[in-house]
Order: structure tokens, then C-alpha cells, then sequence
């Protein structure tokens, strides 16, 4: 005996679907649990699966054909059985011969019952165009086409196609029409809403520099830092961790954050969400991004794990543009968008500097956040991003302690400045046994020519006197050329150097003293042993800023020469 597949309820209130593929063909074998199709919701991509064995006689709507919940998909039988004959069997109620004949009810108690009309989509389709309604054909099973055209010309209605609507787009030139469908057709609906909500956008600038090497040290992207300085900023403004009731007139502020993050598909712009996201470490958040963002990529999200965020992130990174001011993922009333990260001039503690920077918006439900608090929200999150050590010390950001990847192929490396690599040549030891040779006036010139030497081929050339009492920072060097400088002298003297080698001897005459020092009387110094990413984080708790970024460039290095 065959069977009417029909289009099962799919939860989260989903009323209809969009057919977007079947994976079997009319009079092909199925097998009971194996992939039959892929249906589009509003919230999710859906894999159902063949109900029953037997074979696919045939399909009853197309790729792109809007079904509602209990429409018929398919029908399934054996060989040789005929699907019209199972179609109008469909639905018929089975006559039980042991089951007494029900009485009647009185004129008094008697309701109309609300009919369940059965019919393929192309049946209700014929029937809208003929201004038919379904629901006045009296028949058992599923109403066809031809009691729609017959109960069309008992009313004495004339065959009509539906009217086209005219297109006011130029017709001259056309490469194609493309059809929305899919993901693109939910988002067109969605972003639609979203447009009429009275929303703002506001917009700070984030520096990126220290961030970077973070995201190498922990081998994290953007949106496990981005999300965690949401979380914080939460504490400031909570009405952004919220859904607008539009029924109800009302705003639900939620403690629980359930983050959404925008992912870009082949089909269009899939938001899949994490749930309760607050107390999860970087690397832990890293695994679920990645996660869900492979889901999103291969269609295989449920609706469970598509609805229901708080708020949402989209961070095209290196592939967006400068600026955008994303709409809004409507019921919530805040969005989050970073930008490209660019190499652009910044002036950082009242020095003009080149570093990467970053500009990130808010855009916000104008009727549930004013604009002070907007800029406050974005002004805490700018703020955890530029200054991420010290977020670290605040405990804003929070990373595992387990060792983890100091590298991350996904994550762009910024391209150092001319020369401030790491461009050791030489034998280990050979400027220390140079300079034993001599005696201490020239040892002293021998070195701190060595030292000229080295700044001057690190920073491009660029010859500029080094007085004794100038610090390095006078001569405009930066962290990366300070650890190549560092690294060149343990190579030259064969010891181990510290990471704040340079920041605890600013200027030529503190630093060739101590190095003469070491040189001439102290043991070598070794290097600290390798330590995991997150113990590290802890021994910079507390350092000046400048002194924490050196020893993070440091650190970096070192794990790249090895």
C-alpha cells in the first residue's frame, strides 16, 4: 500500500517551507532515514528524510514552491501502483465494522466543524487564480484539478490566468532574472522589517596593534574578542542585550546573552547563534564559531541553532570595506559590525604613529537606546580592543590556561615595518669573543657601534645620531625593531637576553653598560621556559602597558624563530 508524504510540522512555529532541492528523482528506489529533501524555513535549512522505503512515484512540489505545514510532498509506493488512485485514497477515513454508528447531535448542540481541505500546491494555485474556494467542493480525499475546473464552470467562472503584474524595470539589455529564493528570499522579508525601524548608527575608531599579536598568541580570531567586549559592555548599557515586543509594546531585556553571528553563504546570510555565551573562554568561543560557521556553510543548521539571539555581531574583517552601519536583526534592538583592519596614521600617546586600526558601529532600536548610551556601548567596546592587556588584567577577556597554537593560519599577519625582522646573521658569540679581544675603551666603541649599526639597518636606513642621553624612543623606534635589536645582540654575545631588555635600559649608555657587564662578569642568562599562552597572559598583570606589549612582541618572536 503506498503512501502521502506531507510536509511535517518543523517546530519553532514554522507555518510553511520553500522547496530548495530533492535529492531523489521520480521512480527512484528510497530508503526509510535517507535524505529525501531540502526544505527552506524562515529560521533554518531542513533535511527530511524519507519516510518509508519504496519508490519515488512522484513529487508533488517543485524547487521553489512555497508548501505549507501538512501539504503533500510525495508519494511512495511499490512498482506498478498507480499514484492518482493513491492520491484519492489519501485521507479517506477507514471504515471500522465493529465501531457502533455515532448518534447525531442535536440541531441545538450543533457546530460547524471547520473543514480539512487536502490538495497539491498547483491544485490550491489553480484555485486562487479561478476564484475558487477549496473548502466549498464536497469530496473525500484530496481535491485535484479537475474538481477545481469543474466546480469553476458549475459557478459559471471562465477559465482566467492570474494577472501579471507589469515590470517597471527596463526590459532592453537583460542578462537574467534571477528569482529570491532561499536564504536571500527570508533575508529580502527580514531586512525589510528592519528597515522600518527607527534605528541610529554610531561609529568608533579601535586600535589594533596589541590585539593582533594577541589573536597569534591564543590562535583566535576577531569574534571571540568582539564577543567578550560585548558581554562587558553589557554591564553599562543592559537595555542592548534586548528584544522589542512589537504586540506587546514592551522591551524584554535578557541576563542571558545568546549571541548571534552573521556568516556569509554561497545562499545568502546565515545567523546562527551561541548559547549563553558569557562565560566562555576566547579558545572556547573560537570552537563554536568555528562550528556553527561550518554548519552555516553546509546548510546543516536547525532551527534551534539559527533563533532565538539576543544580539548580534557581523564582522566581515579584512574582506569588508572601511565603514558600513548594519540593520538591525529585528526583534533585537542593537547590532555590532567591525570593519577592515587597516595600516592608517594614529596619534597614540600624543605621538603621530603608523599602526592597524579598525572601525567599529553599533547600530541601535532608536526607541529602546538613546544616543549617549549608544556611544557609550561602542566607547566600551572600542576601548576593550585597543587596550586588550589591560582588558586581560580587568578580567574582560578570559583565555584558557591550557597550551594552545601560538599561530593561526586564518588570522592575517601584519606585514612588519622595512627591516624590523629578525635578520641575525653571524656565529652565535662571535661580537662576544670580537670584543674580549680588546681592551675596555674599544670594547665600548666596538659595541655600541654594533648597536648604531643594527638600529640603523632595522629602521630603514635612516641614520640618526645616537647621543647617549637620547632614549629610544626619541629615535621613533617601535616594539618590533626593540626585539629584533634584542634578538641581534643574544645572537652576537650567545646568551639569553631579557624581553624588557630594552625597556628597562632606554638609552645607548644604560644599555652598552649593562650588556658590558654581562658580558665581562655575569652568567649567561637563560631564557624563560616555554609557558602556556594563558599563564602568560597572568605574569603580564600589572606591567606598564609598554613594558606588557614589549614582552608579548618578544614572546611572539621567539616562537616564530623556533
Amino acid at each position: 500500500m503506498g503512501l502521502v508524504y506531507v510536509l511535517p510540522d518543523l517546530g519553532e512555529g514554522v507555518a510553511e517551507a520553500e522547496i530548495v532541492r530533492w535529492f531523489i528523482t521520480e521512480g527512484e528506489r528510497v530508503e526509510e532515514d535517507a535524505p529525501m529533501l531540502e526544505v527552506m524555513t524562515a529560521k533554518a535549512t531542513v533535511m527530511v528524510p524519507a519516510p518509508g522505503k519504496g519508490v519515488a512515484l512522484r513529487l508533488l512540489a517543485g524547487p521553489r514552491e512555497k508548501v505549507s505545514v501538512g501539504t503533500p510532498l510525495i508519494v511512495i509506493g511499490e512498482p506498478g501502483e498507480d499514484p492518482e488512485h493513491i492520491l484519492r485514497s489519501w485521507g479517506k477515513p477507514a471504515a471500522s465494522p465493529t465501531s457502533p454508528e455515532p448518534t447525531p447531535p442535536s440541531a441545538a448542540t450543533r457546530t460547524p466543524a471547520r473543514k480539512s481541505v487536502q490538495a497539491l500546491p498547483r491544485v490550491r494555485k489553480l484555485a486562487e487564480q479561478l476564484g475558487v474556494a477549496l473548502e466549498s467542493i464536497q469530496k473525500e480525499g484530496a481535491i485535484t484539478e479537475e474538481d477545481v475546473r469543474a466546480a469553476a464552470k458549475a459557478a459559471g467562472v471562465a477559465p482566467a490566468r492570474k494577472p501579471e503584474v507589469a515590470s517597471s524595470v527596463p526590459q532592453e539589455g537583460v542578462r537574467a532574472r534571477v528569482p529570491l529564493s532561499g536564504l536571500r528570499r527570508v533575508a529580502s522579508a527580514h531586512l525589510t522589517r528592519a528597515q522600518a525601524v527607527p534605528s541610529v548608527a554610531v561609529v568608533e575608531e579601535a586600535s589594533f596593534d596589541t590585539l593582533l599579536m594577541l589573536q597569534q598568541l591564543l590562535g583566535v580570531g576577531y569574534v571571540p574578542f568582539l564577543i567578550q567586549a560585548v558581554v562587558a559592555a553589557f554591564r553599562e548599557v543592559p537595555e542592548a542585550n534586548a528584544l522589542f515586543d512589537e504586540a506587546a509594546e514592551e522591551v524584554v531585556v535578557y541576563d542571558r546573552v545568546d549571541m548571534a553571528i552573521a556568516v556569509h553563504t554561497e545562499e545568502g546570510l546565515a545567523v546562527p547563534v551561541i548559547r549563553d555565551c558569557a562565560g566562555l573562554s576566547l579558545q572556547a568561543l573560537e570552537a563554536r564559531v568555528q562550528e556553527l560557521g561550518a554548519m552555516a556553510h553546509a546548510r546543516t543548521l536547525s532551527p534551534g541553532q539559527s533563533t532565538g539571539g539576543t544580539f548580534t555581531i557581523t564582522s566581515p574583517g579584512d574582506q569588508g570595506s572601511l565603514l558600513a552601519t548594519p540593520l538591525l536583526n529585528v526583534p533585537q534592538v542593537a547590532i555590532l559590525g567591525l570593519h577592515r583592519p587597516t595600516r592608517r596614521p594614529l596619534v597614540i600617546d600624543g605621538e603621530l604613529r603608523v599602526g592597524t586600526a579598525a572601525h567599529v558601529t553599533v547600530t541601535v532600536d532608536h526607541r529602546v537606546i538613546d544616543g549617549i548610551s549608544a556611544c557609550r556601548f561602542i566607547r566600551s567596546v572600542a576601548g576593550y580592543l585597543s587596550q586588550p592587556l589591560q582588558a586581560f588584567a580587568d578580567g574582560i577577556f578570559r583565555a584558557d590556561s591550557a597550551p594552545q597554537p601560538e599561530a593561526m593560519s586564518t588570522v592575517r599577519q601584519e606585514p612588519a615595518r622595512a627591516g624590523a625582522k629578525n635578520e641575525v646573521v653571524g656565529e652565535a658569540g662571535s661580537l662576544a669573543r670580537e670584543l674580549l679581544a680588546l681592551d675596555a675603551r674599544r670594547r665600548k666603541q666596538r659595541l655600541e657601534a654594533f648597536i648604531e649599526g643594527e638600529i640603523s639597518k632595522r629602521m630603514g636606513g635612516k641614520k640618526k645620531p645616537l647621543e647617549r642621553g637620547r632614549t629610544w624612543r626619541d629615535l621613533g623606534m617601535d616594539s618590533l625593531i626593540a626585539v629584533a635589536l634584542r634578538d641581534a645582540l643574544a645572537q652576537g654575545l650567545g646568551r639569553g637576553l631579557p624581553a624588557t631588555l630594552l625597556f628597562n635600559r632606554p638609552t645607548l649608555a644604560s644599555l652598552s653598560e649593562y650588556l658590558l657587564a654581562q658580558l665581562e662578569s655575569g652568567p649567561r642568562e637563560e631564557a624563560r621556559p616555554s609557558e602556556a599562552p594563558g599563564e602568560f597572559l597572568l605574569r603580564l598583570k600589572g606591567l606598564p602597558e609598554s613594558q606588557a606589549v614589549a614582552m608579548l612582541t618578544e614572546r611572539l618572536s621567539a616562537s616564530r624563530a623556533s
